[in-house]
């Protein structure tokens, strides 16, 4: 292991190095690029998006097929063009160039990137050896479910741990939790990953891009990316002189869902401001047929041995979500400064499967399908971030700032175990049955200096710091009051070797400090009288990272290994309480040693006329594994699961196909993770099974009233999963199918957007096993009819 003084010394050195690399390079003043868009008749195309994708600044073309584009970095520079009926395309241009002609292919299926671009890996060629994906605003309202990771469920690798309607939480390759980074505008958010029930802080309806990074992350986000990065790309600038947005409206059938969503930019300049909102409303979900589950009892099984006829809803499963963004910014030739003002706020019920009596369930079942009765649970989350980016010459310079505060309040039915916490019960029975409140405050800051272009060398260094305090409330005690810092360097370089082959390598270190406040037990005839003594922690890390890619005209190689390194959050290390609605008693250990995994990524795709094939598979062996082991411990409240470590290995990969033939296209996905815990030779828990995923669209001629019409199904295949810890059900396989119509009217100028999504359109039964109610057996909601309206302004 490499000290830490060395680590010093070694980045002292290359900073000087770099610094020496800025002094002498000659230096070259930004570009401004000017072009034409033509189809392959050479007839221009109005309206294109020509988008630069380092800076996120955008034009769009004239009458003529005419466009400039300003604030272009130099060097090799990255452009997205798209067009209503055109593939989209990416595009690298030199600062040679400043006129320049893009062609455009007619495309006939235009979904608006309802599948990832078959170009996409041409935006971040240059930025990751690892396996990655952009996904678009296109394909987040195709996908369209109650959450953003429920609309990217149908991406290979990407799956989502899902309570009802309203909320899910990522899982890449098979990893979740801490192990997976949520980024907005490359600021790193901060919730209670730690819990089921607490989903992401975002509203989907609103994003225009997001990036997916498959694998460690952790050169530039520090060690929690230690299986992938979700990031929310920032919106594209307006144009200059014009006003424009749109409302969507949002109504589906299965839950009585109804919502709508709205955006509205405007630019004069170098100013520009973009406001956006979300409301939804959505009633208890329902399943197919009339449904049966196991009442669970007191210190026994999941199963219990009570059986209780719930029918076709699942009560208690409703929710509200609101959201608001406001942004404004500044866009020069050499500064562009974005200040981003966000509320996100979800109120959802829960079914109440671990209090629920038996003389309650005629009163639940006569309430609306709208109550949200308890238990249930409030989470608001607010956030500011300042996004700073200037240009000197052909060097970069980025920082971002952000504040967070995440409040999550958890309500249930209250109740006194051994009689002596009476004041309590009352006080907090007056707090709405206040169970868990829990108050997460995070400033973040991170910065980066690149140097482009230094004898075939890119090389960027930056550092990034971040400070956590959490302060607890509530009758129930799950986590204690800490404050965290954490502080990390790091230093990249992409070499090109050649015009097709790149070499990308890396560093980081990272110091954090942990300081843990004692936390007493309100009831000390029960259980331990003290929960968690009062702790301070350091630890210290270091990643390192290399890569290969390899690219032609038709061929992606990519080639990732490396080693990755995660602390152990504050639950795993203190946990101490009941997890009401999984029906566990979690206690964490204070000695946990930090995550080390030794990880190995492989990604090839192929562009062969109108076929695309992609594979992609990886390894991941980690020496001390964190995870909840169920005890053969009772309590009152449930089982006692405590935090371990063992040795483990992740294997598995992606498959895509991506074909095309005149009208039709199609589309196939496929994934698989095999998850094995070495020392226990048992599987590792929550391990999603191998799953497929088919689409055929089909589109069909415009006329004057009615273009981009086009018609798809789908169809999800996933295989049982018989591979599980002890006490966590098996699932069995099953088959789903869904439906999709969309078409754009045209009326007075105006383009009206309409899409229609059917999902289980069979109204088939079946269990997602990585639900939290599939430990009930209640299966996945029934058919569900969605219309989709999008009206521009």
């Amino acid at each position: 292991m490499i000290t830490l003084c060395k680590y010093l010394k070694i980045k002292k050195n290359l900073i000087n190095i770099l610094i020496l690399f800025a002094i002498t390079v000659s230096t070259q003043a930004q570009s401004n690029i000017s072009g034409l868009v033509i189809n392959k008749y050479g007839s221009p195309v109005e309206g294109a998006n020509i988008i630069s994708t380092e800076s996120h600044n955008g034009t769009i073309s004239n009458k003529e097929g005419q466009f400039s584009l300003g604030n272009i970095i130099p060097g090799e520079s990255i452009i997205k063009v798209s067009a209503i009926g055109y593939n989209t395309i990416f595009d690298t241009i030199t600062h040679n160039d400043t006129l320049i002609t893009i062609h455009l292919q007619k495309s006939p299926i235009t979904l608006e990137e309802v599948n990832v671009e078959n170009n996409r890996q041409k935006a971040i060629k240059l930025n990751t050896s690892l396996q990655a994906e952009i996904i678009s605003q296109g394909y987040i309202e195709q996908n369209n479910a109650g959450s953003l990771m429920q609309s990217l469920s149908k991406i290979p690798g990407i799956n989502s741990i899902s309570i009802g309607s309203g909320f899910s939480k990522p899982v890449i390759r098979g990893l979740s939790y801490y192990r997976v980074v949520f980024a907005e505008y490359g600021i790193k958010r901060e919730e209670q990953q730690w819990s089921n029930h607490n989903g992401l802080s975002v509203d989907q309806n609103n994003i225009e891009n997001l990036e997916i990074i498959f694998g460690p992350g952790a050169l530039e986000y520090g060690s929690d990316a230690i299986g992938g990065i979700i990031n929310i790309l920032p919106d594209n600038i307006p144009e200059s002189g014009k006003i424009s947005g749109e409302i969507t409206l949002n109504g589906q059938t299965n839950t009585q869902w109804y919502g709508v969503s709205g955006k509205l930019g405007a630019r004069k300049n170098k100013l520009f401001t973009i406001a956006s909102f979300t409301y939804n409303n959505f009633g208890d979900f329902t399943i197919p047929g009339t449904h049966y589950y196991l009442l669970p009892t007191p210190a026994t099984s999941v199963e219990g041995s009570h059986k209780i006829e719930i029918g076709n809803r699942v009560y208690n499963t409703a929710g509200r979500e609101q959201a608001f963004k406001l942004e404004t910014g500044y866009v020069g030739k050499t500064v562009n400064n974005r200040l981003i003002f966000e509320y996100h706020s979800n109120k959802n019920g829960f079914f109440d499967y671990s209090g629920i009596q038996y003389d309650s369930i005629k009163e639940i079942q006569d309430n609306s399908y709208r109550d949200i009765l308890l238990p249930f649970q409030e989470i608001d989350d607010y956030s500011i971030s300042n996004l700073l980016r200037m240009d000197h010459h052909n060097n970069q310079i980025t920082v971002n700032a952000g504040w967070q505060l995440n409040i999550s309040d958890e309500f249930s039915n209250l109740t006194d175990r051994t009689g002596n916490r009476y004041a309590d019960l009352i006080y907090f029975r007056n707090m709405d049955n206040l169970s868990v409140s829990l108050n997460l405050q995070t400033l973040t800051l991170s910065g980066k200096y690149c140097i482009n272009n230094i004898a075939n060398h890119q090389i960027s260094f930056g550092l990034s710091g971040q400070y956590q305090t959490q302060s607890i409330n509530g009758y129930d005690h799950i986590l204690p009051p800490y404050n965290r810092l954490d502080a990390g360097i790091f230093i990249t370089d992409r070499w090109k070797l050649n015009k097709k082959l790149h070499f990308h390598y890396g560093l980081r270190f990272d110091n954090y400090s942990i300081n843990i406040e004692e936390s007493l037990n309100p009831d000390p005839s029960y259980g331990d009288s003290i929960f968690n003594e009062a702790q301070s922690k350091v630890y210290q890390g270091e990643v390192i990272s290399a890569g290969l890619i390899y690219e032609n005209k038709q061929t992606t190689l990519k080639l990732n290994f490396g080693n990755s390194y995660r602390i152990p959050s504050i639950y795993e290390l203190s946990a101490y309480g009941l997890h009401r609605h999984d029906i566990k008693f979690e206690i964490g250990d204070i000695n946990l040693d930090p995550e080390q995994a030794w990880q190995m990524d492989i990604s090839a795709s192929r562009q062969y006329k109108s076929l695309f094939l992609s594979i992609s598979p990886f390894v991941y062996y980690f020496t001390n594994y964190i995870y909840l082991y169920p005890t053969s411990e009772l309590r009152p409240e449930g089982q006692v699961w405590q935090y371990r470590q063992d040795k483990a290995l992740l294997t598995g990969g992606e498959f895509t196909v991506n074909y095309q033939y005149k009208n039709t296209t199609v589309n196939l996905g496929a994934e698989y993770v095999y998850a094995v815990n070495l020392n226990l030779i048992t599987a590792l828990p929550s391990t999603p099974p191998a799953s497929a995923t088919i689409e055929i669209s089909q589109s069909f001629m415009d006329n004057k009233l009615f273009t981009n019409n086009i018609i798809s199904v789908n169809t999800t295949l996933a295989a049982a999963q018989k591979y599980t810890v002890i006490n966590e059900l098996q699932t069995p396989d099953y088959v789903v199918f869904g439906l999709k119509a969309q078409t754009t009217l045209n009326i007075s100028g105006y383009k009206l957007k309409t899409l229609i999504i059917v999902d289980n359109l069979l109204n088939n039964k079946y269990f997602n096993h990585l639900s939290i109610y599939r430990r009930l057996r209640i299966p996945e909601p029934g058919r569900n009819i969605q219309i989709l309206l999008t009206i521009p302004i």
